[in-house]
């Protein structure tokens, strides 16, 4: 776990991730969003990329992220838009795991982008996946992007732990919950969440090795 912490705080980190573009599903889902009405919250906001393209929007965003420098960027970087006691408000430390901040029901999208995978057991995973959908009301969507089993980013691919289950070794942060397509959406599937559209799995070759992603757009079955 001190390896994933201090991977997460680190300066080169932190910039890497809050200089990229607004994730592209994020972009092609934005037109449906409604400006001072539809309410999201970013799990996993890292440095602040998606959170700052939705307020720009006016889209009511609000943020979560464990790592006290990723929520420090984000604050920063949205104050750019809100003032800076509405970004500091909007953007809380907390584990994915623990959405107890935020009422149920309260969101009608919650981002789950390059999020989930992080968990270090299937524990963890899961009541990630539970707080996502007890915040999600009725209707509403959570937009996921999850590692597969064929991940490589260091040229030597991943190993699963012995006796744990889709739990795997060989990230630059540590440990990881990894998915194939099916297997993803049968696990969404016990938590109340099916495919609001067709998943897909997307490859992209990289030096070394390459991401292999699930994304998939997903929805909390009505009560």
């Amino acid at each position: 776990m001190e390896q994933h912490r201090s991977f997460w705080e680190s300066p080169d980190v932190v910039r890497r991730f809050a200089d990229r573009e607004p994730d592209h599903r994020l972009r092609d889902l934005a037109p449906t969003l409604r400006r001072g009405e539809t309410r999201v919250l970013d799990v996993g906001c890292a440095g602040g990329r998606n959170t700052v393209f939705l307020a720009a929007l006016g889209v009511l965003v609000e943020a979560v992220d464990s790592s006290a420098a990723m929520v420090e960027e984000t604050r920063r970087r949205l104050s750019t838009v809100l003032d800076e006691e509405t970004a500091a408000a909007r953007v809380r430390l907390g584990r994915m795991d623990d959405l107890s901040a935020y009422p149920s029901a309260s969101f009608d999208l919650v981002l789950g982008l390059g999020i989930y995978q992080n968990a270090a057991s299937l524990e963890e995973w899961n009541r990630a996946i539970a707080e996502t959908a007890r915040v999600l009301r009725p209707g509403g969507q959570v937009l996921v992007a999850h590692f597969t089993p064929d991940l490589d980013m260091t040229g030597e691919g991943v190993e699963p732990v012995p006796g744990e289950p889709h739990v795997f070794t060989g990230l630059a942060d540590g440990r990881a919950v990894l998915f194939y397509q099916d297997e993803l959406e049968q696990a969404m599937a016990r938590h109340g969440l099916a495919p609001a559209v067709p998943s897909r799995t997307v490859v992209v070759e990289t030096n070394p090795g390459r991401r292999s992603t699930v994304n998939a757009l997903l929805r909390r079955a009505d009560d």
